[in-house]
């Protein structure tokens, strides 16, 4: 690594010596100000030195960081006197080292400036130990290690080699496999576990098999599964989608808007009426056809008594039928079946898997009020 850096440096001395590209761009404002190197249509392209507030020398693309080089924190910045050296993507950093001004050390897979994926965090000593990494260091040197499947920044589970890491996420896959194939289930467990199995390989493939940079949403976006529903309900960005029935009575939702709301439910000749309280007389009624069989059965068998409804989350959009709204459902659970979620139990090798990848087993309770 000393020979490559040194190749770049006596590069950059030259380069720098013929005085400032003209015309040339550099993206990242904290890069902007005084750029030599190669350019292509007015941004920094291939080899160059940027120096603004930070400093950059190493490859670029476009006007970004992208490829090998060594990046500084300066004067201003709440990082100064960092370095990272290693490599880039659109400006972000993908895999490298990341030193800290205090000796701190972060090696490894990176998305978003943040460990993710195999990786290590190396402290020359223990006082400047994270103290959710204490019962997790070991002794490396002349300091302490801990090394392991990281996620966001945050240490998954431990293990010492994208081999070792490799074989946990195995193990923990096919024990969900069995589980789904060696237990009689009902249908919102099995909708459960099939959103971990699913998430979990969505993972695997992203972090050990070197996908591209956003993936893992990519991956997740693509499971049909009534659980991802349900666990939108959690995120801060899907909240929006929650209204309530007198929105919906009121014409406040757009048509063919997904949607998520709550009610009190009763089967009536193929569809259920919805209310918003046992005192609201105009009930919106919910086409369930497109339900699987299993659903509607047991909807049917919850929801039967008009006495006694049922409480109900509803994912589906809106249409207007003459003066009327309804909802066409894609997915219909009762409360007392949202509550069996929580219920889900594995080994702890294989939570840990499934919590590593950043899918929270914690879900937003929709209060029907």
């Amino acid at each position: 690594m000393r020979i490559v850096l040194g190749l770049f440096f006596a590069v950059f001395l030259i380069l720098g010596c013929s005085g400032k590209t003209e015309k040339c761009s550099v993206k990242d404002p904290d890069l902007s100000g005084k750029y030599y190197g190669k350019c292509l249509n007015g941004f920094a392209n291939g080899t160059g030195e940027a120096i603004g507030r930070d400093m950059y020398v190493g490859s670029f693309k476009s006007g970004l960081p992208d490829g090998y080089g060594k990046y500084k924190w300066s004067a201003g910045s709440d990082w100064e006197g960092d370095i990272y050296v290693g490599y880039f993507k659109n400006g972000e950093r993908v895999s490298g080292e990341y030193r800290w001004k205090r000796g701190v050390i972060e090696k490894g897979s990176f998305y978003k400036s943040e460990l993710n994926g195999f990786g290590s965090i190396f402290y020359p000593s223990s006082d400047l130990i994270m103290s959710e990494h204490t019962a997790k260091v070991t002794k490396d040197g002349r300091g302490y290690l801990v090394a392991g499947y990281w996620s966001g920044g945050n240490l998954g589970f431990r293990c010492v080699s994208e081999v070792d890491c490799d074989r946990q996420w195995n193990n923990a896959v096919a024990e969900i496999e069995m589980f789904l194939s060696g237990n009689r289930l009902d249908w919102i467990q099995k909708w459960a576990m099939d959103f971990k199995l699913q998430s979990a390989k969505c993972a695997k493939k992203f972090q050990f098999k070197k996908l591209t940079t956003g993936f893992p949403e990519e991956c997740l976006s693509e499971i049909k599964s009534p659980f991802r529903y349900i666990i939108s309900l959690g995120t801060e960005d899907n909240r929006k989608i929650i209204f309530s029935l007198n929105e919906i009575k009121d014409g406040l939702v757009p048509e063919d808007q997904p949607i998520i709301t709550a009610g009190l439910g009763t089967y009536i000749i193929g569809n259920i009426a919805l209310r918003s309280s046992s005192n609201d007389a105009n009930s919106v009624m919910v086409e369930v056809e497109r339900l699987d069989g299993d659903t509607g059965l047991g909807l049917i068998n919850k929801c039967i008594n008009k006495f006694d409804p049922c409480r109900l989350i509803v994912f589906g959009v809106p249409k207007k039928v003459g003066q009327l709204f309804v909802i066409k459902a894609d997915y219909v659970i009762s409360l007392s079946d949202f509550e069996k979620l929580k219920g889900i139990d594995w080994s702890d090798q294989a939570m840990k898997a499934y919590a590593a990848m950043g899918v929270s087993g914690e879900i937003f309770e929709f209060i029907l009020k």
